[in-house]
C-alpha cells in the first residue's frame, strides 16, 4: 500500500497531467486535486508592420464558463493604449495581477485573473485609448484553483527580456510560489508575448521549460511581419524556485515579456466534459508568401482525438494545395470536409508531445493570400458526420445578412457543426441556426484582409438534433462582395 501511494504521488507530480483530457477532480483515496485547463482560445494580431488598427476587442471561449472555475485573461497592446476591460458577466475587473510594460515605443503585456466565475457564456471586451496594433487576447478557464485569493505568492512580471542569441532562450528568471503543499501545490502558468518590434526571425518552434508542458505558440508567421506569443504551465507539488524558460528556435535577437503566475491549488470547480467538447481554439495567420510548393508548418498540442483546421483556403491568385495537402508530424493525413476545402479534420490519437501540422501549398509564380486559420483540439468525438459549401456567389452583395451560407443537415443529434463564412467584406456575427456561438474576435476597425480573422466569420454549434441548418450571417455591407461558405458535422 505504501509503494502504491508512492506511485501515486509521484503520477500525480508529472507535470503534463496538467493538461490531459481529465476531468482534474479529487483523486479517490484522498489524493490531492490536479488542476486542467477546461478550455482556452487566443488570439493572432495585426502586426505592426501589416495588417489594420483596431480597438474594442471582443473574444468569447469556445463553451460556457463552468461555475466557481478561474477565468485568466492575458493581453499585448501597445504601451499607453490601454483604456478598460469589461465582460457580459458584469466583472469588476480591478487592476491587473501583473504587468509587464516595455516601455514607450514598445509593447505592454497584462494579466487579469477571476476566480469563482458564475456558469454561463461570457465575452470579454478590452477597450484601447485608439485604433492602434498589435492586440493579442488568451482566455483560459481552469478549474481546482482557489476561489479566493488565487494567486500563491507574487506573480512574475518580466519585461523586454532579450532571448539569448546563442541558445535562443528566453529566460525571465526564477519565482518561488508560497507554500501550497497540503492543499495540492501551484500550477504556475506562463504568459511570453513580444515586446517590441515585428520580429527579427520567424519561429519554427517553442519549447517549455524543463518539466513544463507547451500549452500553445504560434509558429504561422513567415515573414518577418509578425507578433509572437505563446503559453506553458507546471504543476508543482511541492513550492520550490522554478524558472519560466522557454526556448524558441529561428529566432535569435527579439525581446519579449513574460508573465508567469502561480496559481494556488484548491478542490473546485467544473471538470471536463464526457460529451464533444471543443478544448482549444487557436487563431494562426500567415502574411502573403510568394515561393513555390511552400510548406506552411503550425506547431500545436493536441489533447483530443479530434483535430479540425479551419480558414480560407481561397485556391486562387495561382496557387492550389500539393498532394497530401495537410498532413502531421504523427504521420496522420488530415481530410477535406467540404468542397471549398476550408475545414480539414483528423481523427487521430491525443500528442505525446508537440504536433506539427503542415500545409502544403503550391504557387507557379503568384503570391498567395495572408491566410488566417483556427486550430481546434476536440474531446470525444466518434467520426465524421457530413459536410456542406457555398460555391463563391456574388448574392451577398451590399447586403447586412446573408443566409443559406451554406444549408447543413447533421444525420447524428448530440454532435458538433463548425460554420465558416468568407465574404469579401466581413463578418459580424452569426444568427442561425438557433445557439449557434461566434467563435471569432470582432473589433472595431476589422476589414477583409485584416490579419486576426481576414474579414471571415466562424461559429460553432452543438446540435441537439439532425434538423436542417441554415446558416445566416451578419456583415458589412460592400458593393461588388463575393461570398463563400463551408460547414462540417461531426459526432
Amino acid at each position: 500500500m505504501k509503494r502504491l501511494l508512492v506511485l501515486l504521488a509521484l503520477l500525480l507530480s508529472h507535470p503534463a497531467l496538467a493538461f490531459l483530457p481529465h476531468g482534474g477532480g479529487i483523486v479517490s483515496g484522498g489524493g490531492p486535486p490536479t488542476p486542467v485547463i477546461i478550455q482556452q482560445a487566443s488570439t493572432t494580431v495585426n502586426p505592426g508592420g501589416a495588417g489594420f488598427n483596431g480597438n474594442n476587442y471582443v473574444r468569447q471561449l469556445p463553451n460556457a464558463i463552468q461555475a466557481n472555475d478561474l477565468l485568466y485573461v492575458g493581453v499585448s497592446y501597445p504601451h499607453g493604449t490601454f483604456s478598460s476591460i469589461t465582460d457580459t458577466n458584469g466583472t469588476t475587473f480591478g487592476s491587473p495581477i501583473c504587468t509587464a510594460d516595455a516601455g514607450v515605443g514598445n509593447y505592454t503585456t497584462a494579466v487579469w485573473l477571476v476566480p469563482a466565475m458564475p456558469a454561463g457564456r461570457d465575452f470579454v471586451t478590452v477597450n484601447l485609448t485608439s485604433l492602434t496594433r498589435p492586440f493579442q487576447m488568451t482566455l483560459v478557464e481552469f478549474n481546482n484553483i482557489a476561489t479566493a485569493s488565487p494567486v500563491n505568492g507574487t506573480a512574475s512580471c518580466v519585461a523586454n527580456s532579450a532571448i539569448n542569441a546563442g541558445t535562443s532562450v528566453v529566460n525571465p528568471g526564477s519565482l518561488t510560489p508560497s507554500n501550497n503543499d497540503a492543499a495540492g501545490g501551484t500550477l504556475v502558468y506562463s504568459y511570453l508575448a513580444m515586446a517590441s518590434g515585428t520580429g527579427a526571425g520567424n519561429p519554427t518552434s517553442y519549447t517549455a521549460a524543463s518539466g513544463y508542458t507547451q500549452v500553445d505558440q504560434d509558429t504561422a508567421w513567415n515573414s518577418n511581419t509578425s507578433f509572437y506569443h505563446a503559453t506553458q504551465m507546471f504543476l508543482q507539488r511541492t513550492a520550490a524556485a522554478t524558472t519560466p524558460s522557454m526556448t524558441i528556435a529561428g529566432n535569435t535577437s527579439d525581446h519579449f515579456n513574460v508573465i508567469t503566475v502561480p496559481l494556488k491549488v484548491a478542490s473546485a470547480g467544473g471538470s471536463l466534459p464526457s460529451t464533444i467538447y471543443v478544448r482549444k481554439l487557436l487563431d494562426l495567420t500567415a502574411a502573403p508568401i510568394a515561393p513555390a510548393n511552400f510548406n506552411w508548418v503550425l506547431q500545436a498540442q493536441f489533447t483530443g482525438n479530434l483535430r479540425i483546421m479551419d480558414g480560407s483556403f481561397l485556391q486562387g491568385f495561382g496557387w492550389s494545395f500539393q498532394t497530401p495537402a495537410v498532413t502531421d508530424s504523427d504521420g496522420n493525413t488530415w481530410l477535406s470536409a467540404d468542397s471549398n476545402k476550408f475545414i480539414w479534420y483528423c481523427f487521430c490519437a491525443a500528442s505525446t508531445g508537440n504536433t506539427f501540422v503542415t500545409v502544403h501549398y503550391s504557387s507557379a509564380a503568384n503570391t498567395t493570400p495572408n491566410t488566417t486559420v483556427r486550430m481546434f483540439d476536440v474531446l470525444n468525438a466518434t467520426a465524421f458526420d457530413v459536410g456542406a459549401a457555398l460555391a463563391p456567389t456574388g448574392s451577398c452583395s451590399s447586403v447586412t445578412s446573408f443566409g443559406g451560407a451554406p444549408n447543413i443537415t447533421p444525420t447524428h443529434s448530440n454532435g458538433l457543426v463548425i460554420g465558416h463564412f468568407a465574404p469579401s467584406s466581413y463578418t459580424t456575427g452569426v444568427t442561425s441556426p438557433a445557439g449557434a456561438q461566434y467563435a471569432l474576435v470582432n473589433y472595431t476597425g476589422d476589414a477583409d484582409a485584416d490579419f486576426m480573422n481576414n474579414g471571415d466569420g466562424m461559429a460553432i454549434l452543438y446540435n441537439s438534433t439532425t434538423a436542417a441548418e441554415n446558416w445566416t450571417w451578419t456583415l458589412i455591407s460592400f458593393a461588388g462582395s463575393t461570398c463563400f461558405a463551408a460547414a462540417a458535422a461531426f459526432h
